[in-house]
């Protein structure tokens, strides 16, 4: 992916090409796939962090209002994420306990905490 300017291009242009193509690699990480849900997650992340970094380098440009209300955006997109994040990590780790305790406890002890 090109983070350059085309010879072309206006750099509010070139911004905002970037943002998109940001936005769309981050909707495609976050498609149905094969690969782990968990790096999907992270990658999509990271679109969503270059895409604030480029808004704050941006901020003068674009004015405190439209700032405030983008920024606000992608930060909640982005800490929805991470609430998916962190309870798959949370099944993971149920999943690791269930398996260590295996031959102390039922299989079944921790199955109202994987209701919740």
């Amino acid at each position: 992916m090109s983070y350059e300017l085309k010879s072309d291009e206006k750099l509010s242009d070139g911004l905002r090409r970037i943002v998109r193509k940001q936005i769309d690699k981050a909707l495609e990480n976050l498609r149905p796939t094969v690969r782990s849900k968990d790096v999907a997650i992270h990658e999509a992340r990271v679109c969503i962090k270059k895409i604030r970094a480029i808004l704050l380098l941006s901020k003068h440009s674009v004015g405190n209002d439209i700032f405030d209300l983008e920024d606000t955006a992608y930060r909640d997109a982005a800490k929805a994420l991470s609430g998916v994040r962190d309870s798959a990590a949370m099944l993971e780790i149920l999943e690791q306990l269930i398996e260590h305790f295996s031959e102390t406890l039922a299989r079944d002890v921790f199955a109202t905490v994987k209701l919740l």
